[in-house]
């Protein structure tokens, strides 16, 4: 949807992640693109799907370890903690052969409330992380990892996965930052 800033993709992801909280029966809203403010995330907790077609974006990652960055068209995941880490996707698009996502989750974001944001260098990276928050037994495998009292904590993910035909395969842990 242009003007909405919704790729395909994204849209899967938010397809996924309502479908998972209406198993357990919690009630989701899907907004689009502009189509929510600044009180409406103060209002309630938000999933945040998609990074550079996402205006919220750079206002509510501004403060996290791991961030999205960009020059030109080259777009990639940078550790500010750790100068040098970084993690870009493939350059030819849907048809590279490895992107990378995040997904973070903080407690007490700038907006006063509990955020999880799901958002992909590439579009397929969003989707792979939309079906990595999906099912529990992904979460639980890379937590395994997070140390003691990361339930209590602000943490993201960085997830990697393989392209095929314009797919993810299912993605993997690669990174995981505890604060």
């Amino acid at each position: 949807l242009d003007d909405f800033y919704v790729n395909k993709d994204d849209a899967y992801a938010a397809e996924e992640l309502s479908t998972f909280f209406a198993r357990d029966r919690h009630p989701t809203e899907i907004r689009l693109g502009n189509d929510y403010t600044y009180e409406d995330l103060r209002s309630s907790p938000a999933i945040l799907v998609g990074a550079y077609n996402n205006p919220w974006m750079d206002r509510v990652m501004s403060d996290l370890p791991i961030a999205f960055r960009e020059s030109g068209e080259i777009l990639w995941l940078e550790d500010r903690t750790k100068p040098g880490q970084v993690w870009r996707a493939s350059s030819d698009g849907r048809r590279g052969s490895k992107d990378f996502a995040l997904v973070a989750r903080v407690l007490n974001s700038k907006t006063g409330q509990f955020l999880v944001i799901i958002s992909g260098v590439g579009m397929v990276g969003t989707k792979a992380a939309g079906g990595f928050v999906s099912h529990e037994e992904n979460l639980e495998t890379a937590l395994r990892a997070a140390p003691a009292g990361w339930e209590h904590k602000n943490l993201e993910v960085v997830l990697e996965t393989d392209v095929v035909d314009g797919a993810p395969s299912p993605p993997h842990a690669v990174a995981l930052k505890v604060w």
